[in-house]
């Protein structure tokens, strides 16, 4: 069971289980517990794959403050490889016609992991991804907000990711 950045679960347990096997972190999750000792799940052993090039930097933190806790920055040839595969997806939703795709610089946490389980697993299911609607007033997965973090629309794009998946799922 693959988790994103630190948020917890203990309010959604009886909905979405209580097992983490993988946290994927974006760079403030991972300097959040990397430099300030941040921890959500109880069991500490859980391992943190970050995805940000930057985050390389924190390593050290990571080390030394997580000694139990396995923090695995993912390869930058391999972000490469999702990054192009998201554009030859975003290229096939243009063929298909859906043109409403905004700029985005960098993929979501959950569309690193999910480029990263398809690589390595025969069969993905994906709980609590959602096909956000278009505006930003939308629920924030188990955050518990109402709103996206601000600034997040110019980073990701939501709903081009949500017709990504919608693609992957119509496969």
């Amino acid at each position: 069971v693959v988790r994103f950045n630190l948020h917890s679960i203990q309010n959604f347990s009886a909905h979405v289980g209580r097992r983490t096997s993988l946290r994927v972190l974006n760079l403030r999750n991972t300097r959040k517990a990397c430099c300030r000792n941040f921890r959500v799940d109880k069991k500490a052993s859980v391992p943190h794959l970050t995805w940000h090039p930057v985050s390389r930097q924190v390593q050290p933190h990571c080390r030394a403050n997580l000694p139990t806790t396995p923090v695995v920055p993912l390869a930058a040839r391999l972000v490469e490889a999702e990054v192009e595969l998201m554009r030859y997806l975003r290229m096939d939703l243009r063929r298909l016609g859906i043109t409403e795709l905004a700029e985005w610089r960098f993929l979501t946490s959950g569309a690193h992991a999910v480029m990263l389980l398809t690589r390595m697993c025969s069969h993905v299911s994906l709980y609590g991804f959602t096909t956000f609607p278009t505006q930003v007033e939308s629920p924030d997965q188990y955050a518990g907000r109402q709103k996206k973090v601000p600034g997040s629309e110019f980073w990701h794009d939501w709903m081009g990711e949500s017709y990504v998946w919608r693609l992957l799922h119509a496969s």
